[in-house]
């Protein structure tokens, strides 16, 4: 399914991955395989100053009831690819989030072989 999001993606348009899983398998790895498949026309930018200072604002339940979770920014932790939320840290999840960016093309037959 990923891949074929990937080919109905713009230039410049976005793919948020997600699963309620811990398993990598299901994870940073199937990012690690499309990264591989799509070279430089994608790219991971799940560690970006953006996406880092929002991971820093998602209110967990736990901060609510006045405790705060121990790893990561303090609401969730990074992994290579993506982050994760796991429930013993901030009491839901799990979750496992990736953000990829699919890059301009350079010419049309980088489109065609897709």
């Amino acid at each position: 399914m990923i891949q074929s999001a990937f080919r109905a993606l713009k230039p410049g348009g976005r793919i948020v991955y997600s699963t309620c899983s811990l398993d990598y398998k299901q994870n940073d790895h199937v990012i690690d395989k499309v990264c591989k498949k799509y070279g430089d026309k994608i790219h991971v930018i799940s560690h970006d100053q953006r996406f880092e200072n929002l991971a820093r604002e998602i209110p967990l339940p736990l901060e609510r009831q006045g405790r705060s979770p121990s790893q990561g920014l303090g609401k969730l932790e990074k992994l290579s690819k993506g982050w994760v939320a796991l429930p013993d840290e901030c009491g839901w999840g799990p979750l496992y989030v990736s953000v990829m960016e699919k890059a301009p093309w350079h010419s049309e037959n980088d489109q065609k072989s897709e």
